[in-house]
């Protein structure tokens, strides 16, 4: 497990960017944390690690799922908190994007889909210390976050 501080969004951003440098396609990482701990500002840092603009992120709450394109392959952002545990997911296809080995598939509030258990993921869990230090913790190849 990785652990570390962040005094700043700017350095989340920046301890985001180099821990996704060394990651491999296909993996999924499950961003944890209360509402403002600071996953998108992670997934921002997440996609410049791998190439692609900090910038273009943007928290997909009301659309979803943004993907982006990157030097080193596509990145699906999911954001699940408008969505009820109870759902019919068949209904989403992140399933799909779970199995494809060619992108990394970041996904915010995965607790509130119940059966989600990706095979080769890493759990992000970002908590708030005060206004402006977060202790992100990082675990590797869980299969839940419970």
């Amino acid at each position: 497990m990785n652990e570390m501080i962040s005094s700043s969004p700017e350095e989340t951003e920046s301890l985001a960017a180099q821990w996704s440098a060394g990651l491999d396609q296909g993996i999924v990482v499950l961003l944890n944390g209360d509402l403002g701990a600071g996953k998108t500002c992670f997934s921002r840092g997440f996609l410049s690690g791998r190439g692609g603009k900090p910038e273009d992120v943007s928290s997909p709450s009301f659309a979803l799922v943004n993907e982006y394109r990157t030097p080193a392959g596509k990145i699906y952002h999911w954001d699940l908190y408008r969505l009820e545990a109870h759902m019919d997911w068949s209904v989403l296809d992140l399933e799909e994007h779970l199995g494809d080995a060619k992108a990394f598939t970041l996904i915010e509030w995965p607790e509130r889909h119940p059966d989600l258990k990706p095979t080769q993921s890493h759990t992000v869990h970002i908590e708030a210390i005060n206004e402006t230090q977060r202790n992100i913790r990082i675990s590797e190849n869980l299969a839940s976050w419970r």
